[in-house]
């Protein structure tokens, strides 16, 4: 069975060098101990939560785990991780076929959108 975590992209909008990531598995948010960290508390000042992505319990080539909203190259294409009908898809912008041997996070829709433009 997959660990259940959550990522939270956190930035100040149109800021693109404000951008910071923070992991949370299941036990820790139902805990309640980092509540302040995935709030809008004052700690974070003008941070605000831009991006939710839950982990799909894959990793890629390098061993990154792959989150909805990560942007991945699958050795010819661009895709993109969502998440659709109870289950984790690729949403490709290309070929149907994915390598998984050479499947590699790039980026993700909320800090790298461009990368979906190119």
């Amino acid at each position: 069975m997959r660990e259940i975590k959550f990522n939270f992209i956190y930035g100040i909008d149109g800021e693109t060098e404000t951008y910071f990531n923070k992991t949370f598995t299941f036990g820790e948010i139902e805990g309640g101990c980092h509540f302040d960290e995935i709030s809008d508390s004052p700690l974070l000042r003008d941070y605000s939560i831009l991006g939710k992505r839950q982990f799909t319990g894959l990793k890629d080539k390098n061993g990154v785990e792959i989150y909805e909203g990560d942007i991945i190259f699958n050795g010819d294409d661009y895709d993109y991780v969502v998440y659709e009908e109870n289950k984790f898809i690729f949403e490709l912008l290309g070929d149907d076929c994915v390598y998984w041997e050479r499947l590699e996070v790039i980026g993700n829709i909320y800090e790298n959108p461009e990368l979906l433009t190119e």
